[in-house]
């Protein structure tokens, strides 16, 4: 019995003995890592605030270079519209143009030099709910205001009517396609149009199903004014996507990819007067201007 209490005290001296270490060298942990710690963490946050300044001066630096970039570029851009303004005057006199685009983009100044150019703007439209054009997705009224039936191709069909009334000036009926959502009519003028502007192109942000589909519809509508004979050029912005030329090289067509510059308002003038091709900053253009006497004058070429 006596043997056995032994063992017991033992094993409790024992257990004890490793708490008590335990809690000496927790103790001593508690007292002694800040110093140590301290100095560590002091380090890395001198480290860390040093490389935290020297990013935000790199940062100050580029934002001065980015800023001075803009400010040069935004009046290089001014005196070139101001040139462009003096020169394109009246270049386009007895013009009748058809503006139409199937993305939203913005043609306000591409308008603007057509008609210090003296072009007459017939139409400028802009296509509606192309998605449900395309997936032939039209609600029961819009199908049946428009006199379709309803296992027909949808976009097939609105590319040709809407063709049809734009060159023959069916405007109640183009009215019509606006009051069912399916079409936005910015202008109108009298006059038979003599060229067609295809407006648009596509975004990195956009899905390819989505580019694959503007490119399907384009081409409906590159195909429709082809076979009505109407010359056609295709202006995009600098910052799309997709290019037109890339697109449909097996269409007479001109492009232009750079229509938010002065020298694509330029070359589109000079397209519209006879010239032709590809024009642009992309990889797909030929060419920044075409080879003609008002882009020599202009940008001394």
């Amino acid at each position: 019995m006596r043997k056995t209490m032994y063992h017991f005290r033992y094993h409790v001296l024992t257990i004890a003995g490793i708490f008590l270490s335990l809690g000496i060298g927790m103790f001593l942990g508690t007292v002694m890592a800040p110093e140590w710690m301290t100095k560590q963490q002091a380090g890395i946050l001198q480290r860390l605030e040093s490389r935290y300044h020297s990013l935000l001066e790199q940062q100050h630096v580029l934002q001065e270079k980015t800023d001075q970039l803009e400010k040069e570029s935004s009046s290089t851009k001014h005196e070139l519209r101001a040139v462009e303004s003096h020169y394109i005057a009246n270049r386009l006199s007895g013009k009748h143009i058809l503006v139409i685009s199937v993305t939203s983009v913005d043609t306000s100044e591409m308008i603007e030099s057509l008609r210090e150019a003296g072009a007459e703007i017939t139409w400028n439209v802009q296509v509606s709910q192309l998605g449900a054009l395309l997936n032939n997705a039209l609600n029961e009224e819009q199908v049946s205001a428009l006199g379709w039936s309803k296992d027909c191709s949808q976009s097939e069909l609105y590319v040709n009517s809407l063709v049809n009334d734009l060159l023959s000036g069916n405007e109640t009926h183009l009215q019509s396609l606006e009051r069912l959502g399916l079409l936005e009519i910015m202008q109108h003028a009298a006059g038979q149009p003599d060229h067609v502007i295809l407006a648009g192109g596509t975004y990195s942000a956009d899905s390819s199903q989505w580019r694959a589909g503007v490119r399907q519809f384009d081409q409906l509508l590159i195909r429709a004014f082809v076979r009505r004979q109407l010359p056609i050029v295709t202006a995009e912005r600098s910052d799309s996507k997709e290019m037109f030329a890339k697109w449909f090289p097996e269409y007479p067509i001109s492009t232009i990819d750079n229509i938010d510059h002065p020298a694509g308002q330029i070359a589109l003038i000079d397209v519209l007067n006879g010239a032709h091709g590809h024009y642009g900053t992309k990889a797909v253009a030929k060419t920044l201007l075409p080879d003609g006497k008002m882009s020599k004058e202009v940008f001394g070429q």
